[in-house]
């Protein structure tokens, strides 16, 4: 539900590891750096992953856990000129190829390194959603905050090309002039991540008894004679759905304790199915899927 960014005239709160300015290696103003060129180095980097979506492990899981490749890059340093600025120094290990930067070292105003950023590019001859584009495919990123021993991962699930593209719902419906909500969503293998536009569609994940949504309508609730709705609330309060037992469960994003809650929550899903005819809907109401992590 809420959204943090960097915002030099108010407080710099965030909602996980990685900083709005992390997006793609450098998301920022480059008049807000006093910018220097380090020179070459050749190191190993996540590029040139296999496959669509990246795989994580070592150390508490939160390393990128693909063969590595040897990899010419351009160190960049920035150094904020703003004081109170999240970094106050940064280096971008920026591939000499793809032009996109793979490793970013943040430093606190100690000179000490206290975060890593790392961004995960796939091969693309093995891109499943657009085999031969020649240009960097962001497979996802991982932000290690060393100072707090806690992590954020940020896989891709899927990403899409400008390549025979045109049948797809989201193009027809932006090609005639619709919301893309309105557009006829795939149904994705599992939980996935439900596209919100003005509607969003309810899927089966257990058929005819276990549902997921981002926003459910009162309609299909009715529809399915769904009499469970389980929001997955973080820190603000759903409001009760109409017709339905609504039950908050409260996740906080990003917060290593999510995974006994969540673990917790399928189990007692697992029980009510079980034991009752009752049809259930997980309801994710956060900028985060937690309900993929059931």
């Amino acid at each position: 539900d809420d959204t943090w960014v960097y915002a030099p005239r108010h407080v710099t709160a965030l909602s996980s590891d990685y900083h709005s300015e992390d997006g793609y290696g450098y998301n920022g103003s480059v008049h807000s750096q006093v910018w220097r060129y380090l020179g070459e180095t050749v190191v190993l980097a996540p590029v040139g992953i296999q496959h669509g979506v990246p795989n994580f492990g070592g150390r508490n899981g939160w390393y990128p856990a693909d063969p590595y490749q040897l990899r010419r890059a351009h160190l960049l340093e920035a150094t904020a000129t703003d004081p109170g600025h999240h970094y106050a120094r940064r280096i971008f290990y920026v591939d000499a190829q793809l032009w996109m930067p793979f490793y970013t070292a943040g430093y606190n105003r100690q000179g000490e390194c206290f975060k890593l950023v790392f961004h995960m590019f796939g091969a693309p001859a093995h891109n499943p959603w657009g085999r031969g584009h020649q240009g960097p495919i962001n497979l996802g990123a991982c932000a290690i905050n060393y100072a707090r021993t806690h992590a954020t991962l940020l896989p891709n699930i899927e990403q899409r090309f400008n390549h025979e593209v045109t049948g797809h719902p989201f193009i027809q419906a932006a090609l005639a002039g619709k919301e893309p909500g309105e557009a006829a969503y795939e149904e994705r293998d599992g939980f996935g991540w439900i596209a919100i536009g003005r509607t969003a569609r309810i899927t089966e994940i257990i058929p005819g008894r276990l549902y997921q949504s981002g926003l459910p309508d009162e309609h299909e609730l009715k529809e399915k004679g769904i009499s469970v709705v389980v929001n997955l609330s973080g820190r603000s309060h759903a409001a009760p759905l109409p017709g339905a037992l609504s039950i908050t469960w409260p996740v906080a994003d990003g917060e290593l304790p999510d995974v006994e809650i969540l673990q917790s929550l399928s189990a007692w899903l697992a029980d009510l199915l079980r034991t009752t005819d009752k049809k259930v809907l997980v309801h994710c109401v956060a900028s985060v899927n937690r309900s993929s992590l059931l």
